[in-house]
């Protein structure tokens, strides 16, 4: 099951930022603490035995998530890495998995400088964050990064808690944004070096393909054999759904 909270705006912002989830947020964590423990005793009672949570990255004017305050050179917010470990220690009381979901990266002068866009002029986001090996090697590092926290805190023994880590909910090209939105462009991405021809149905096709690949392989080979019993997931959505 999925297991989400979400609390009005997660703040005060003006105007007030999308409701996201707020989960494991240093604002409403503690707050929703008793509630989560009862929800634990209901899922175990009926025998749930897996939750899936999501990673709130956080945005450029919201930093209750993972992101922290955004404006310094901490990777992740440790309160926020406190809140997961925790809600992994309760969860492992109930025997209950979880699934966390890492999309994108922390959304922090930390992950924005490794993930430098400067040059990618004929890639445009959300296709930039397959197709760019510094945008590739972030979320690598971000995924590695995590799970080092949560070692830190939790143990390696109570890493077995979790099922699997997806690093992304729903990965996906857009055609509204380069290269795709174009049908006769040529374009090299750096995460392979490789130059595709837009106007090649085949070629477009391999251009997704093959930068998908390496980002699964890359991100795989920074998490290593350190964390070789966590397995390392992606989701991608039905197409039936997309149009």
């Amino acid at each position: 099951v999925n297991y989400v909270r979400l609390n009005a705006s997660q703040g005060s912002q003006t105007p007030p930022s999308p409701v996201y989830h707020s989960t494991f947020s240093p604002k409403f964590y503690e707050g929703n603490r008793t509630d989560t423990q009862k929800v634990f005793q209901k899922l175990q009672s009926l025998k749930y035995n897996i939750v899936r949570v999501f990673i709130d990255t956080g945005s450029t004017t919201r930093f209750d998530g993972i992101n922290g305050n955004g404006t310094d050179n901490a990777p992740l917010s440790v309160k926020y890495l406190d809140n997961v470990a925790d809600f992994i220690k309760i969860s492992s009381k109930y025997g209950i998995y979880v699934v966390p979901t890492l999309d994108v990266f922390p959304q922090n002068n930390y992950f924005f400088a490794k993930c430098n866009t400067a040059q990618a002029t004929d890639i445009e986001f959300p296709n930039l964050q397959y197709m760019s090996q510094d945008c590739v090697n972030a979320k690598a590092q971000y995924v590695k990064l995590f799970l080092d926290g949560l070692k830190d805190r939790v143990g390696v023994k109570i890493l077995s808690t979790i099922a699997w880590i997806s690093i992304t909910n729903e990965a996906f090209y857009s055609t509204d944004f380069k290269p795709f939105s174009s049908m006769s462009m040529n374009v090299t991405t750096s995460s392979n070096n490789k130059t595709y021809d837009m106007s090649n149905p085949i070629s477009r096709q391999m251009c997704a393909n093959e930068n998908s690949l390496n980002y699964v392989n890359t991100i795989k080979s920074y998490v290593g054999k350190k964390y070789e019993n966590v397995l390392i997931t992606i989701g991608v959505f039905t197409f039936f759904a997309v149009k």
